[in-house]
């Protein structure tokens, strides 16, 4: 896996120190990026080593320092590099492995230039030897002018002689120096260590070496010391052990901020990789490095998208303008972000929250993109589902728009709690003949009766507005002041966000005229009935009475003519009555 740094700091802070060459690898030691320091140490472009092996810039070959900082968390030695045009120097190199979910993804190699620091010891030997470090007053002079330390010691490490220098860089004058042995100087940490280099260096005489430590300041604090001890103890006029050092405090500070740099980008690398999706592709569009979340998302393998174009997970739904809108934004060197829609292997799409971030080289120029992704599909499926159905309500709205207005019975939606009407259709314009504008800025109370509303406002305020919303037959007034009959009949519905109702009416004016009139004939019946069952009885009880006279006794003839008499009145008072049934009967309309 590709080790790459995801975050601008690091190219930031690398750019800050252009003494140090800063080489990414990953866990084969593949450089997969530098920073200026590296371009100006080794002489070449970024697009020249990237993807190479670093054995491209080390004689020795990266190999062993990389299996000794697995092994160790940590490796640091001396190795002769080489740049391009095959000039070799020494450098002090640091491998400092990078671990993700205890994994290890990759190799930072931090590099210092010693040819100053070589030569200053190695060179001062051979020319003591060879040239003129045999006259003393050359010797003296030389070493007084030198930026660096220079010390001499006897076999015995003890404090001979010490430049101007090693004054300022120590803050120890001749005759404080003088009364602190070496071993006093250097910190208790590193007293083991040295002890031994020196002891060695004491038996090969001529030799050299380079250490660091951590030496005392008279202010009471450790300076880091770059320092080359050269053993010209053999020689007669020099007859010493010669320190040559430097103050590289500042320089130990700036590595330590990097290496601290470097393992924060590794923690933000890991926390990245953990939540998104993370590609990087080459000014090409070649893709150079995928996460586990972006092999997962697309269903491909590693090996089968490094080296292949991004176009390989682009669909069409994208229109040619947004491509060309997203490389112009990066080669401007801008960071694009927007909603992307990708492929996976299988051929289904998926969607997802992408940021590229260009990096750019020293002429300003992106030479790769870092895509970081996060998956939206869910997101994006339930806006698709929102929008159906936002369409399906549109549809279903118009449908019941259209079934609203073309009723042929008057309908109208009215607000639950003012009574204010929110919709009429044109079956109750033209019933109650107001128009649909009349009717908006009306209420239902302005199509009752007056002498009505009294009673409707007490019954919804005594039983609630439900008790006025039940189905029921209720008296309107039209525009024309004409009272009409209405069968009502309504449910509850939301109009907008306002609690609402659906009313269909049908007028029932007619009908319950025809009503009255059944009763007004219906009240007539019952009043010939009770003339049937009354005034009747009277005289036919008489004449049933005479009759039986006829039938019980003999009467004589004068008797039969009175009885005749009584039997002639009853009949006449009869006949009265049916003359008075026929007449009211005839008054009854049965239609």
């Amino acid at each position: 896996m590709t080790t790459t740094v995801n975050d601008q700091l690091f190219e930031l802070f690398c750019a800050s120190v252009p003494d140090q060459a800063v080489c990414m690898l990953d866990e084969y030691g593949l450089i997969n990026s530098w920073n200026p320091g590296a371009a100006q140490f080794y002489q070449y472009t970024s697009a020249e080593v990237i993807g190479r092996p670093a054995t491209l810039l080390c004689i020795s070959g990266p190999a062993i320092p990389l299996q000794q900082a697995f092994i160790n968390g940590h490796f640091q030695a001396n190795c002769e590099m080489v740049r391009k045009n095959g000039s070799r120097f020494p450098a002090d190199v640091t491998y400092q492995p990078l671990y993700e979910d205890s994994q290890l993804r990759g190799y930072a190699m931090i590099s210092r230039n010693l040819f100053y620091s070589k030569s200053s010891g190695a060179k001062l030997a051979e020319c003591q030897e060879k040239v003129a470090f045999h006259q003393s007053s050359l010797f003296r002079q030389l070493i007084e002018h030198s930026y660096s330390g220079i010390s001499l010691f006897d076999a015995e490490l003890n404090f001979i002689y010490r430049s101007p220098s090693a004054s300022r860089i120590t803050g120890f004058s001749n005759t404080e120096r003088a009364n602190v042995s070496i071993n006093e100087m250097i910190h208790p940490a590193d007293q083991v260590r040295i002890k031994q280099l020196l002891h060695h260096l004491l038996q090969q005489p001529g030799n050299s070496l380079t250490c660091y430590f951590r030496s005392r300041h008279f202010e009471g604090h450790f300076i880091h010391l770059e320092c080359v001890f050269s053993n010209l103890l053999h020689i007669p006029d020099i007859c010493a052990l010669v320190l040559n050092f430097r103050d590289i405090s500042k320089e130990q500070e700036a590595q330590y901020q990097l290496e601290q740099t470097v393992r924060e980008l590794s923690a933000y690398r890991h926390a990245l990789d953990t939540s998104a999706i993370v590609a990087i592709t080459d000014q090409q569009g070649i893709i150079r490095h995928v996460n586990d979340n972006f092999c997962h998302i697309s269903g491909y393998k590693r090996e089968e998208l490094i080296g292949q174009d991004h176009r390989l997970i682009n669909t069409p739904t994208h229109d040619l303008s947004v491509i060309e809108n997203i490389r112009r934004t990066l080669d401007s060197g801008q960071v694009w972000h927007g909603d992307f829609c990708n492929l996976t292997k299988a051929g289904k799409e998926y969607w997802v929250d992408k940021t590229i971030v260009p990096c750019m080289d020293l002429q300003g120029k992106p030479y790769q993109f870092i895509s970081i992704h996060f998956d939206i599909t869910e997101r994006e499926m339930a806006k698709e589902k929102l929008q159906q159905q936002a369409a399906d309500l549109e549809a279903s709205r118009q449908h019941y728009s259209d079934l609203f207005q073309v009723s042929p019975l008057p309908k109208f939606v009215f607000d639950a709690n003012t009574l204010e009407f929110l919709d009429i259709n044109q079956a109750a314009v033209d019933r109650y003949g107001y128009t649909r504008e009349e009717f908006l800025k009306m209420t239902i109370r302005d199509i009752r009766p007056e002498e009505e509303i009294p009673l409707m406002e007490e019954a919804v305020k005594a039983r609630g507005s439900i008790y006025y919303f039940r189905p029921g037959i209720f008296t309107h007034r039209k525009r024309n002041g004409e009272i009409i009959r209405v069968d009502i009949t309504s449910s509850a519905l939301t109009y907008g966000d306002r609690p609402a109702r659906i009313a269909l009416m049908i007028d029932v004016t007619e009908r319950m005229r025809h009503l009255e009139a059944i009763e007004t004939q219906n009240k007539k019946l019952r009043e010939i009935s009770w003339m049937q069952s009354h005034i009747i009885r009277a005289p036919l009880s008489r004449i049933l009475g005479l009759v039986n006279i006829f039938d019980n006794a003999m009467p004589d003839q004068s008797e039969i003519s009175q009885i005749l008499q009584y039997i002639r009145v009853s009949a006449d008072e009869l006949d009265n009555v049916v003359r008075a049934i026929i007449e009211s009967a005839g008054n009854v309309d049965v239609r």
